[in-house]
């Protein structure tokens, strides 16, 4: 098991997975490179912003989400062993409710 981020992740990290620090969205081929040295059988993709509601923030962060998804993805097809992708979400697809819903 690996993990992969921005920044080395703090306590409680288990320290028998490996961790490697690469920003998703920046150079797609730091992205390949880990794949390539990790070789998973399956990447579990839980990382995305989720932008406040109006927010002029919100279309950069939706960006910044795509291109980090398609340069996890680009590398993950490049591999020798293409591992299998899994792709979670949260309620946020869904939009906001009314009170009482």
């Amino acid at each position: 098991m690996a993990g992969l981020g921005r920044r080395a992740p703090g306590p409680p990290w288990d320290a028998g997975a490996e961790y490697y620090q690469c920003d998703l969205t920046g150079a797609a081929r730091d992205v390949v490179r880990v794949v390539r040295d990790f070789s998973p059988e399956a990447v579990v993709h839980l990382a995305a912003p989720v932008p406040v509601h109006g927010s002029a923030e919100g279309w950069d962060l939706l960006k910044a989400a795509a291109w980090a998804a398609q340069h996890l993805f680009a590398a993950c097809g490049r591999a020798r062993r293409p591992p299998k992708v899994i792709v979670a979400s949260s309620s946020a697809v869904y939009g906001g409710c009314a009170p009482g819903e």
